[in-house]
């Protein structure tokens, strides 16, 4: 039965080419801008090199402090995070970093190197490629030695083609000897995106500081997405017994760890961060997308619905039923959906690349890294749209066409 209703089908999508066209052009387009959003979303929040435990981890970036009914968004400090987060028990591990810009000068053109200051777990939690050489470690870090870590572009930058470990570099007036080199990544790999990379013992003037905000962020990395809330619960408990060393600026504070879906949540949910309302928006924003090439399809197979309406006349007056005719009408909108999907995701493919660079985010002097890409789990992802699209558009017509009077479709009556 399927196999003819999509004969029928066929015949009747090529015997009307115009509404074929024009329904296959507005699904491909609509299809193909879903796609590239579903695709650069993807490369936001999902694990990829060198984050690939993203799904497992959690991060503390903010502080909200409060004086009286006034509200300040702060970074947290190495001391808050030290004094009230290294002891969490929950996760796995706990590793501590703070981003900064240096210059310097190539052939008297200025360049500048994002630094983070970092320790030991760090390299524990993100799977950096290391081309040469090895990560600084704990024992670095205890007994403050002045070693760093490089991406290879900046090791091209100061050595050119020559092994870079063992040598020295100059941050922030400093001399710090490389200890290995790392494959460059990614500015959208937030957390683990940097130039050099350098011990938080050098970074004295910070660690010292007994305030509660600063410029350090915390990585929290659980064994399973399960233990979020066991996390976040001990992270409570620990910030409830925060003493304050400066009063006179606030006396309350708030903060939790959160997911890198909650962060990106933080574009319409600034101050209250949740996974399920993060998704339902997206969801929402998704479905808006959608909906005028919907309204545009539904009106194109009601129009289609009317120019059929003596040959849905003579088969109902043969003895089709509504639900054949319905399950008729599904399966042509369904086919034109498919295929002007599978359109829409090959011309994704083509045009992905092209537009790959503006999607990504890139710094001044850096080369854009990592590229926005179409994998199997945005394959399935399109496959639902596909579902979806066809059955939002082809549900009313349908019916439409179940209620249609044989007497006056028979007699060429407006429907």
């Amino acid at each position: 039965m399927l196999k003819n209703y999509i004969k029928i089908a066929i015949k009747v999508l090529l015997r009307r080419k115009f509404f074929t066209f024009v329904s296959l052009f507005g699904i491909s387009i609509t299809l193909l801008f879903v796609t590239i959003l579903v695709a650069r979303l993807d490369l936001t929040i999902s694990p990829k090199a060198p984050e690939n435990n993203l799904d497992k981890v959690l991060i503390v970036d903010r502080l909200f402090v409060f004086k009286n009914d006034k509200r300040e968004i702060v970074k947290p400090s190495y001391y808050f995070l030290k004094t009230y987060v290294k002891k969490l028990e929950s996760p796995q591990k706990v590793s501590f970093y703070s981003n900064n810009t240096i210059k310097s000068f190539s052939k008297n053109k200025k360049i500048f190197h994002e630094v983070k200051f970092t320790d030991g777990e760090y390299w524990k939690i993100l799977d950096f490629k290391f081309l040469e050489g090895k990560a600084f470690n704990e024992k670095d870090i205890d007994e403050e030695n002045k070693v760093v870590v490089i991406n290879q572009t900046t090791k091209k930058h100061f050595f050119g083609n020559e092994n870079a470990v063992g040598k020295e570099i100059e941050v922030k007036g400093v001399l710090y000897k490389v200890s290995g080199v790392v494959e460059d990544v990614s500015m959208d790999s937030e957390r683990a995106f940097a130039d050099i990379w350098v011990p938080l013992t050098s970074d004295k003037n910070n660690i010292s500081k007994t305030s509660l905000d600063g410029n350090y962020n915390a990585i929290l990395l659980a064994s399973s997405s399960d233990d979020f809330g066991k996390i976040k619960d001990e992270f409570q408990k620990s910030i409830s017994h925060v003493q304050f060393p400066e009063p006179d600026r606030y006396d309350r504070l708030s903060s939790s760890p959160e997911s890198v879906i909650e962060i990106f949540g933080r574009i319409w949910n600034k101050y209250e961060p949740s996974t399920i309302k993060t998704v339902f928006f997206i969801l929402i924003l998704m479905f808006l997308f959608m909906l005028l090439p919907t309204f545009n399809l539904v009106n194109i197979n009601i129009s289609r619905i009317k120019e059929r309406a003596s040959e849905i006349g003579v088969r109902r007056a043969f003895g089709a039923s509504s639900y054949t005719l319905v399950i008729q009408f599904l399966v042509e909108n369904m086919l034109v959906t498919f295929v002007g999907g599978i359109i829409g995701f090959i011309l994704s493919i083509i045009v992905l690349p092209m537009i790959s660079g503006y999607l990504i985010n890139s710094y001044p002097g850096h080369e854009t890294i990592g590229a926005v890409t179409i994998n199997l789990r945005i394959f399935f992802y399109s496959i639902g749209l596909c579902i979806f699209f066809a059955l939002i558009s082809g549900v009313y017509p349908a019916y439409k066409m179940s209620r249609i009077n044989i007497i006056q479709a028979l007699k060429g009556n407006k429907l």
